[in-house]
């Protein structure tokens, strides 16, 4: 379809869809990051002003007392608010992944796309019908059918990314990748 969307923030497949949860969860938290490490930055800058008396400064030791102890506090807690966090991310991510690879291989269209160096060759195999077909630089899915992609580069380093469906793949010479896709609406 030449009028499709290409935006990674509108999927167009399952797994796209994943994706973008995992994106929106991991934008939702580094916003939070920004906004506790923003206010704590703004409290520590108005302590520190409101602080600011026209008096000697008091000179009795502070080992042991209650303004070392709170800023040990607040930097632990805050490290264990970023290891949460992390752990959080990689939860996420696991889910992600096992989410991406679980799309059913059965009648599923199978397509070898190999990157040369100015254009791309895919090999159609469609176990339904039985044919076999290469065609270049253009890759066609079917709406609402698995289709199992192998990628291949034969010479250089190619990058295969359609925004709304999937996340981009690195295909590296001498080595095989796949990605499993399914799209649910022209992409």
């Amino acid at each position: 379809m030449a009028d499709a969307m290409q935006d990674v923030l509108h999927p167009a497949g399952v797994q796209a869809e994943h994706i973008l949860r995992l994106w929106h969860g991991t934008l939702a938290l580094c916003a939070l990051v920004v906004v506790l490490v923003a206010g704590a930055v703004l409290l520590a800058l108005w302590r520190a002003r409101r602080g600011r008396v026209h008096s000697a400064p008091d000179l009795a030791p502070l080992e042991g007392s209650e303004n070392i102890d709170r800023p040990r506090r607040a930097i632990v807690r805050a490290s264990g608010l970023s290891a949460l966090g992390l752990a959080a991310l990689l939860w996420a991510d696991v889910q992600t992944s096992r989410a991406l690879a679980q799309l059913p291989a059965e009648q599923a269209l199978r397509i070898e796309l190999t990157g040369r160096q100015w254009w791309w060759q895919a090999v159609y195999d469609d176990p339904l019908s039985g044919a076999r077909f290469t065609t270049a630089n253009e890759l066609h899915l079917p709406v609402g059918r698995a289709a199992i992609i192998t990628l291949r580069s034969d010479d250089v380093i190619h990058t295969l990314w359609v925004p709304n469906l999937h996340g981009k793949k690195d295909m590296l010479p001498g080595r095989v990748t796949e990605i499993r896709k399914m799209t649910g609406m022209p992409a």
